[in-house]
């Protein structure tokens, strides 16, 4: 699945189709059945439309890279209808930063979801169900939720040969000047938000909380005022075991990273606990929700020649003591829920997955108080 950025606000799924179909450097594409147009929405800035794609068979030029760039010239010299001023496209495959989904009508809309994928995942395909094209955020939620406008936040999280040194402080701080973005735009009235957090997403958000109340800015600190709660999943509050992370990482810029995220070193997470307690303290007028794995997941092990396979030992990434420390008053089994999968599958839901009803189910009760909110 691809990203398509800086498409024009008046195009159609007709537009985007005819204008990728027919660019020289995409063919061969014979067919308008050869690209599928999963989501078209406003981008969070309101400038122009967002896009998520697929093709039946990917173009030559998109299997090398993770950016590119094309210029949309009509063979007519006129454009496809929608797109007449021949616009510069960029399209992508890391999703970094704020997709929008889905974007309900001014009326309907009520409420903001924001879904962060975890370590080592991806902004898209960690929430897509395993060996299909079915993306619950995408393909179900806005049926379901017509509420809310659906939105992907992606950053750089790979694990093995990463060149990045980002630590949690970073992260939080990078989510909380996209939060800015979203409300940046003067002709939407502000909506609440609800996070879906899976893993080191969670801790990011909570990171960003954190910082936003902690700000002397006025308008970074009135933020704080429209994020309602969050559903986490396996979100290691306490630590995770980062045994078989390590093993991936060697010795490279991110080690620190995941080594602060260990069970055996959290005074990093120990300080984030305590902080959020108290800069995330509206008890009564907001809410999480805390999920938690009941299945060991596979582990990464070197073989003899250096690479990585996911031969090692399964282990309980997250406990249920680490996934389930949150705030005191939701210390209760309404507040959280077991997934009966491993860490990674905890977000993958079918398209008729009992699981994602009972986020569903959350996930209304949660809007419809979000939208009376404080």
């Amino acid at each position: 699945t691809f990203r398509v950025k800086g498409i024009p606000l008046e195009s159609t799924h007709d537009d985007i189709e005819s204008a990728l179909k027919n660019h020289n450097e995409l063919r061969p594409i014979k067919q308008a059945s050869s690209i599928f147009i999963k989501s078209l929405a406003i981008e969070a800035h309101g400038r122009s439309k967002v896009a998520t794609i697929s093709f039946k068979i990917i173009p030559n030029k998109l299997l090398r890279g993770h950016e590119w760039t094309l210029d949309v010239v009509d063979p007519r010299n006129s454009g496809p209808r929608g797109i007449r001023q021949n616009p510069v496209l960029n399209i992508d495959d890391h999703f970094h930063g704020l997709t929008v989904l889905c974007s309900p009508p001014p009326e309907k809309h009520q409420v903001d979801v924001i879904a962060i994928s975890g370590l080592g995942g991806h902004a898209y395909g960690s929430f897509k169900e395993r060996g299909s094209e079915h993306m619950w955020l995408s393909d179900s939620l806005p049926k379901h939720l017509t509420l809310a406008r659906v939105i992907i936040y992606g950053y750089e999280s790979g694990l093995a040969n990463s060149t990045g040194f980002q630590n949690l402080d970073d992260l939080g701080n990078a989510l909380q000047k996209a939060l800015q973005i979203l409300h940046g735009r003067s002709d939407l009235e502000r909506k609440p938000i609800i996070f879906i957090a899976h893993s080191l997403g969670g801790l990011i958000v909570k990171e960003a909380i954190i910082q936003i109340a902690e700000s002397n800015i006025d308008g970074v600190l009135e933020s704080l005022r429209f994020i309602y709660g969050a559903m986490f999943f396996g979100v290691p509050n306490r630590g995770l075991d980062i045994k078989s992370f390590t093993q991936v990482v060697g010795d490279g810029p991110n080690r620190y990273l995941v080594e602060s995220l260990g069970r055996d070193n959290s005074q990093v997470l120990d300080t984030q606990c305590r902080k959020f307690s108290k800069a995330f303290d509206f008890e009564g007028s907001s809410e999480i929700y805390c999920f938690y794995e009941t299945r060991t997941s596979n582990t990464a092990l070197k073989d003899e020649h250096g690479k990585c396979l996911m031969t090692g030992e399964p282990t309980a990434l997250v406990s249920k003591g680490s996934a389930t420390h949150c705030r005191s008053w939701e210390n209760s089994n309404h507040y959280m829920c077991p997934i009966d999968r491993d860490h990674s599958e905890m977000v993958k839901f079918s398209a008729n997955d009992i699981y994602y009803d009972t986020v569903l189910e959350i996930l209304k009760g949660m809007s419809k108080k979000a939208a009376h909110m404080r």
